[in-house]
């Protein structure tokens, strides 16, 4: 991502539609059906090693002009290297409770430069968002935060520890994706965004990301997925995990597109069944979104060698418009657009990268 204050265009249409609500904030529910007809182009794809050897790599990201590693199993949780030719040039984010330090860290959500530092949103739950800065972080030889947003006040604390992903919008504006078993919806496990105001404490907004029927029955499983911010913060995407299907949510407009690969609805009974796992991992550009796809493997073979991937472009309005068959096992993903490169973990925790370039410009 690249500038984390989106148009003032794009921010008078977000607070003008939750002004409207933010005397009674209901959920609104509009989320419509697209069934999908496959007329994507199918490519293989392979991959080129990158030389580095970690234990245990749980996600990457590649910003600017450096390559970030995060090590769950690791005291210290960031390793930084160059993107030009790898050398290791620092780490920093310790596990703890003490000054910029984290305590339970899922990983990267949203980045961007600002004025020329490379700079990611952290979230340590259940304490605090905050603004990362990765140049000065390197430079001092520890984390810097830029700036903190703490929710262990007693008027916010709550609203904080219901969430998962939170995203910044602009200083002080939040999008909140809500957690149904959390917020005690167990009447309705489809999962939905809040729009939060971090200075007045208030919600402006509340929407669905989607509208599944069945999600009402005794399964929260369904309703995880992978998401990403699109970098003019118009839209989000979520992929579900265990569902073959994937929402747009256009943000200006509090509207949701729930869209269907396989051209129909699920049948519940199959996937209960026989539960697989489908979209494990996103990123995005302006222009492009893509998404890891397990292509319903089953759960005990989830982490195996032999098992394959596909890698999805898609363009904002939910079109596939590639599906690119792969070998290898693929854990995360994100994306080089300079370079057109995709950075991957595979399973067997190697680290590769795929020649993108083409798809990106297409």
């Amino acid at each position: 991502m690249k500038n984390i204050f989106a148009p003032l265009l794009i921010l008078g249409c977000l607070f003008l539609f939750a002004s409207c609500h933010s005397s009674k904030v209901d959920n609104n529910r509009e989320v419509r059906d697209v069934f999908l007809s496959d007329s994507s182009t199918v490519l293989d794809l392979t991959a080129e090693a990158v030389p580095l050897d970690l234990l245990c790599p749980t996600g990457i990201l590649v910003i600017d002009t450096f390559l970030l590693v995060l090590q769950h199993a690791e005291d210290t949780y960031i390793k930084v290297y160059s993107l030009d030719n790898y050398h290791f040039l620092g780490d920093f984010l310790r596990r703890g409770g003490g000054p910029n330090e984290v305590n339970v860290f899922g990983g990267f959500t949203q980045w961007f430069v600002e004025e020329g530092e490379a700079k990611a949103l952290i979230q340590s739950y259940p304490q605090y968002v905050a603004v990362l800065n990765i140049n000065q972080s390197l430079q001092k030889k520890e984390a810097v935060f830029e700036k903190v947003y703490s929710f262990t006040g007693d008027t916010n604390k709550t609203i904080f520890a219901e969430s998962n992903a939170a995203f910044l919008i602009k200083d002080g504006l939040f999008l909140l994706t809500k957690d149904p078993v959390r917020s005690q919806r167990k009447e309705d496990y489809n999962m939905y965004f809040e729009l939060y105001d971090y200075d007045a404490n208030l919600v402006l907004n509340s929407f669905y990301a989607m509208n599944i029927p069945y999600l009402s029955l005794n399964i929260p499983a369904f309703y995880q997925g992978t998401m990403t911010l699109k970098p003019d913060k118009k839209k989000i995407a979520v992929f579900c995990r265990f569902l073959n299907m994937y929402t747009i949510t256009d943000l200006t407009q509090a509207k949701a597109s729930q869209y269907f690969p396989d051209g129909k609805s699920f049948d519940l009974e199959k996937i209960k069944s026989a539960p697989g796992h489908y979209y494990w991992a996103v990123c995005s550009t302006d222009q492009k979104l893509i998404a890891l796809s397990k292509k319903g493997v089953r759960p005990e073979d989830l982490q195996k060698d032999q098992s394959s991937s596909e890698i999805h472009f898609l363009d904002w309005d939910g079109h596939i418009l590639y599906r690119l068959m792969i070998k290898d096992n693929i854990k995360c993903i994100s994306i080089d657009e300079v370079n057109g490169l995709l950075y991957a973990v595979l399973m067997n925790d190697s680290i590769v990268k795929y020649n993108v370039q083409s798809f990106l410009d297409s």
